[in-house]
């Protein structure tokens, strides 16, 4: 089976090409240097009796200011975001560089920077080829005011961003934001446009076939669109075993088949789950509650031992989980348009998402008696506000106090941790 590039994975290849900062920087450049030819095809509508107001050295001076100030700054951002990353892998997590990297706004500013300086250098090599004349330089003054008016506007914001750039409490706002975005395409499609999948699809049916891959890797993308023309063709269902961002090695089952199938079928089912070694948040609410608990962890590292970043980043899966829960109610039977009848999807625990970000803090935290504490009245109010989380709170309750117990040094902080468990209604 030829395998073409369905229009579902050209849009993710699109979208993941536009999200790295050379991309955006080469268009602005485009835009500069574009910008600077502007005086050129609209010299003519310059009145002649204005056209000589604007001498080629007035001009050239505030270019070659523009052009050396711009490759200066230029460098600079570029430099301070080279050690943001550096701050975010040590005192957060690396996983979340990315969210730095694929930051529109420090894009947009590296940016306007570059195509500022291009736009600066051809002015100046036009300059000195004298191709503007007295109408076209009036015009490149004008234009290079409304450049400078952009490159102020962009340092100052710049600078008002450069104050939280890198920072643990900014990581974490900008993770919860991602996050909740993520969450937000999730429920407007819980199946990922497919059925919801009611059974366990590795039945005994001896008919079923298991399809798997040979890849390693987290799944970033399930191409539905795509499967569903598969199944279409040779009129089969298939049900799905994995969610996007799940980790896949060779012989775990991707999906099922209700029927027997030629190999190449198979082959092209499997080649639409798209594969990568780095997980992303792409149809993967998961992912960001995995960063939450992984900074939480590190803060609590004997070397960083700061349990204020923990209860920050239980506070920012309480507000997701709550978040989430109102999304879902406020959405109700809108919220499943069937587009793909003949695919099979699992549905997005609850528990899955409290498991995430909750058992590595419920374990690394253990020997602190306000991180046990808050986690028992955090899982209390959850369950309490949402029937869903019910299982996967009383789990992880379970699960810290009894780390809380073997690690503890005090009975004092034992029984803390034990009453806020006996409220929790769970024994």
């Amino acid at each position: 089976m030829n395998v073409k590039l369905s229009a579902t994975r050209f849009l993710f290849l699109i979208s993941k090409i536009s999200k790295r900062i050379w991309v955006r920087s080469f268009l602005y450049a485009l835009v500069g240097i574009a910008t600077a030819f502007v005086a050129l095809f609209v010299r003519d509508l310059v009145p002649d009796e204005i056209s000589n107001l604007i001498g080629v050295s007035a001009v050239g001076n505030i270019l070659t200011i523009l052009a050396s100030s711009m490759l200066t700054v230029a460098t600079f951002s570029l430099a301070i975001m080279v050690a943001s990353y550096g701050n975010i892998s040590s005192n957060a997590t690396p996983r979340a560089t990315k969210l730095l990297i694929e930051n529109q706004s420090a894009q947009r500013t590296v940016a306007t920077f570059i195509g500022a300086f291009l736009y600066s250098i051809v002015g100046i090599v036009a300059l000195a080829t004298n191709v503007y004349g007295g109408d076209g330089r009036l015009i490149l003054f004008l234009v290079t005011i409304v450049v400078i008016i952009v490159i102020v506007a962009t340092i100052i914001k710049w600078v008002d961003q450069l104050s939280t750039v890198g920072q643990v409490g900014n990581t974490i706002s900008e993770i919860e934001r991602v996050t909740l975005l993520a969450i937000k395409e999730r429920i407007s499609e819980p199946y990922l446009g497919g059925q919801r999948l009611e059974a366990d699809p590795f039945s005994s049916d001896a008919q079923q076939i298991v399809i798997t891959s040979e890849k390693v890797g987290f799944v970033v993308l399930i191409d539905m669109k795509a499967i569903q023309k598969i199944c279409e063709d040779y009129d089969i269902t298939i049900s799905l075993a994995i969610l996007p961002g799940s980790f896949i090695y060779p012989d775990r089952p991707l999906a099922t088949v209700n029927t027997s199938v030629d190999l190449e079928c198979l082959k092209g089912i499997a080649s639409h789950f798209e594969i990568e070694n780095i997980r992303t948040f792409d149809q993967d609410p998961r992912f960001g509650f995995v960063l939450l608990s992984e900074i939480a962890s590190r803060a609590l590292s004997a070397g960083i031992n700061d349990p204020g970043t923990a209860l920050e980043v239980i506070n920012s899966a309480t507000r997701l989980l709550k978040m989430r829960t109102d999304l879902i109610r406020e959405a109700g039977d809108r919220q499943n348009e069937v587009r793909y009848s003949r695919v099979f999807v699992p549905s997005l625990q609850g528990s899955e998402l409290i498991a995430s970000v909750f058992a590595p803090i419920a374990r690394d935290g253990a020997t602190m008696f306000e991180i046990g504490v808050r986690i028992q009245e955090t899982l209390k109010s959850l369950k309490l506000y949402d029937p869903e989380y019910q299982i996967g709170c009383d789990l992880y309750a379970e699960f810290n106090k009894q780390h809380s117990s073997l690690t503890m040094k005090t009975q004092f902080e034992k029984d803390l941790v034990t009453n806020a468990w006996n409220e929790n209604g769970i024994c």
